[in-house]
């Protein structure tokens, strides 16, 4: 099973539900980059934390985005000094910190580097054994519509079932995708992302910080696979 997803900052488990379903997930990086979205940030409990972008094209696909140097310097002293105040009597700060620290590098590179590396990090610790690959790697038709370049990426990549978060369903034609021999799946999870505890919203930080790797497993495997029907 595929996942296609775009690179994340320390995502929410939700984002983990789909690895656990997969075993290989492509980071769609070639795809514009979107302001204001998740790849450059994410939140906590008492707030939000956004890695400075250095200014771009509005045109800018996610991996020709650079890390602003000398905001992000200023961004990554203020977030390490908070983070270790506000977390450091947590019971797996140090599983926590360390990830902290291997993302927010004295030298960051590009938006998407660190993105992935949040997220692979993580995704190693929780014991997710899926395959990675990006979309900039694969020679497919990227001019088409969202449907149509999802199918050919697919097609390159030589998917034969795709599963997505059933958030998404609106913008698949499971007949589409059937005729073009890719099974279309759709993950629900079965969590309760609206209660504040365990805090299942936030940013997987926070729960890496609170609660041991074997309680965050049970989590990922808190959700069902759908297949759409169609006449």
């Amino acid at each position: 099973m595929t996942a296609v997803m775009q690179p994340y900052l320390f995502p929410y488990l939700g984002y983990f539900h789909l690895m656990a379903a997969a075993d290989h997930l492509v980071f769609y990086d070639d795809v514009q980059y979107i302001n204001d979205g998740w790849i450059n940030r994410n939140r906590l409990p008492h707030g939000w934390f956004t890695v400075p972008v250095a200014a771009g094209s509005l045109t800018d696909s996610i991996r020709e985005r650079q890390v602003a140097v000398g905001p992000y310097t200023h961004f990554r002293k203020k977030f390490l000094k908070g983070f270790g105040q506000r977390y450091g009597k947590s019971p797996y700060f140090e599983t926590a910190q360390r990830m902290v620290h291997e993302v927010f590098a004295e030298t960051p590179g590009s938006v998407n580097e660190m993105a992935q590396r949040s997220v692979c990090l993580v995704a190693d610790y929780l014991g997710l054994t899926l395959r990675y690959s990006t979309s900039t790697t694969y020679t497919y038709q990227r001019e088409l519509p969202t449907q149509a370049k999802l199918l050919s990426l697919l097609y390159a990549c030589r998917a034969e079932r795709y599963v997505n978060q059933v958030g998404g369903s609106h913008l698949y034609d499971p007949e589409v995708f059937a005729a073009s021999g890719v099974s279309l799946n759709f993950l629900q999870s079965d969590l309760d992302y609206s209660a504040e505890e365990p805090g299942l919203q936030y940013s997987v930080l926070h729960l890496l910080a609170h609660h041991p790797p074997q309680q965050c497993r049970e989590w990922l495997q808190q959700y069902t696979i759908t297949t759409p029907t169609y006449a």
